[in-house]
């Protein structure tokens, strides 16, 4: 009998999350829930480190759930060249949030439980082939983060927790629009079923205007997700009165999710409409990187302004996929990864210095790096990081998506360029203040540095952001197998 290993990774965290709320000790059931996060790490761990890269889905589970006449129901689950790294993604940066939060006091049972209880439907939904399943997790999604949110979250959590909610349901619903015009629009005499391996295979010749439609339908719900402008609103609002770790996932792998949706489904199932679509996704996707670049340079909290560079780094991943070439995909993906690893280092750090320093706000900050080097340390890391510095993994997305660019649509990637100027701006101008300035006396004598657990869970974030920036191979090898079988059925290459 085969181990079903990608079941055990989805729920081993929600099993863990249930032992966390029955162990009645902070100290017993962190432990307990950081041993939960490090199995699914460990199984996705080990799908990356198949030689050579995935060019196929591994780990395929399928089972039967609904299966009748007019309704077929599988839970059909499985990893491959794009999903496995966003598998391993979440599972490592649940464990860094778990360990960066090791201390947490704050009803602590609940909050570790539903930290596990959110990876479990994340990964789920990286997981899942079946459109129905799909959408379960998706929703299932919303719960932990809206607690996370609502309950440990700062003055405003409840207006942030319920746009949060309302923002993402909604659009969820849109999405679900497409997924059931898909399933209904499916040729007479084909069996109706969700699982999305054999919808593909007859999707692609729907009509023109039912194919524009649908992918239509999916981008609305899968851009809110992202998110992009002009439905970006909800996000600042719920990264700056979120605690950290729900910043950590919410930047590291809900953002992805939407990302992962539109490549996934919406262009596997809809390549024409997609060629067609392409120069929507692209203005899109500039725009997004130019409107969220200037507000950056307007804002005062360091949370802030790392929450609205999460937005000009989604535009960057919009752009490569609008490129519909393999470098500009390339690029993309890895810039999924990429931003899933620096945003949530530089969330963390806003949140180490709002520990150390008592404030985020820029004018009241100065000297971090005489008083407190550690923490300035790895704060000059996620910034440099996440301004597109070379030897980050920052780098090798935004090159790759700038060369697809150009490739695609010629002198138009000035307006990108110009984005990736003005990102070097707001980062170094706050790394000139925050870190650098003159030592503050307001708060120089009650500074202090990050505990061990915080440094620990940082440092392992940095470490991953340098060793994909210096040996991108480690993930290009899994991720260009899929962008070339996606893209040979858009008719690209």
């Amino acid at each position: 009998m085969t181990v079903p290993w990608l079941s055990i990774a989805i729920f081993t965290p929600l099993v863990g999350a249930v032992l966390t709320m029955l162990a009645g000790r902070r100290q017993i059931g962190r432990v307990v829930s950081l041993i939960a996060s490090v199995v699914p790490l460990g199984i996705g761990a080990g799908v990356l480190a198949r030689t050579p890269g995935i060019d196929d889905f591994v780990l395929k589970e399928s089972i039967a759930w609904v299966s009748t006449d007019s309704l077929t129901i599988t839970y059909t689950m499985a990893l491959d060249g794009l999903s496995a790294p966003l598998f391993a993604l979440t599972a490592l940066l649940v464990a860094a949030a778990i360990l960066f939060s090791w201390e947490e006091t704050k009803r602590p049972l609940s909050f570790f439980a539903l930290l596990l209880v959110l990876e479990t439907s994340v990964l789920g939904v990286f997981a899942a082939l079946d459109l129905f399943v799909f959408y379960v997790f998706w929703e299932f999604v919303l719960i932990p983060m809206f607690f996370l949110i609502a309950i440990w979250g700062g003055a405003h959590r409840r207006y942030a927790a319920t746009k949060f909610f309302v923002y993402t349901f909604l659009a969820s619903l849109v999405m679900l629009l497409g997924f059931m015009g898909m399933y209904f629009g499916l040729p007479d005499g084909v069996p109706a079923t969700f699982n999305f391996l054999e919808l593909q295979q007859y999707t692609a010749g729907f009509s023109v205007e039912l194919q524009i439609l649908l992918f239509v339908a999916l981008l609305v719900g899968f851009a809110v997700k992202m998110p992009v402008v002009p439905v970006h609103t909800w996000l600042p609002w719920a990264h700056v009165e979120a605690p950290t770790a729900g910043s950590v996932l919410l930047a590291g792998v809900l953002l992805k999710m939407g990302a992962y949706g539109l490549i996934r489904f919406a262009i596997g199932a809809f390549p024409f409409a997609a060629v067609k679509l392409a120069p929507l996704l692209l203005v899109i996707g500039i725009v997004s990187i130019l409107y969220a670049a200037l507000v950056c340079l307007a804002q005062n909290d360091l949370k802030r302004m790392v929450a609205f560079s999460s937005i000009s780094h989604m535009g960057v991943a919009m752009l490569g996929i609008a490129t519909l070439n393999e470098i500009g995909f390339m690029g993309a993906i890895y810039m999924l990864i990429a931003h899933g690893l620096l945003s949530p280092l530089a969330f963390m750090m806003c949140g180490s210095i709002q520990h150390g320093w008592g404030t985020r706000e820029i004018d009241k900050l100065g000297g971090i790096m005489q008083k407190t080097p550690t923490m300035g340390t790895f704060t000059m890391a996620a910034f440099i990081g996440s301004l597109g510095f070379p030897g980050f993994a920052g780098f090798i997305a935004e090159i790759a998506v700038l060369v697809g660019t150009y490739q695609a649509f010629g002198w138009i990637v000035i307006f990108p360029l110009l984005g990736v100027v003005l990102t070097a701006g707001y980062y170094i101008w706050a790394i000139q203040r925050a870190l650098h300035g003159e030592l503050t006396a307001e708060h120089a004598d009650s500074a202090h540095e990050m505990p061990f657990y915080e440094t620990a869970a940082v440092g392992v974030l940095t470490f991953f952001a340098i060793v994909y920036g210096v040996w991108p191979a480690l993930l290009t090898e899994h991720i260009n197998p899929f962008v070339e079988g996606l893209l040979s059925t858009v008719g690209v290459i």
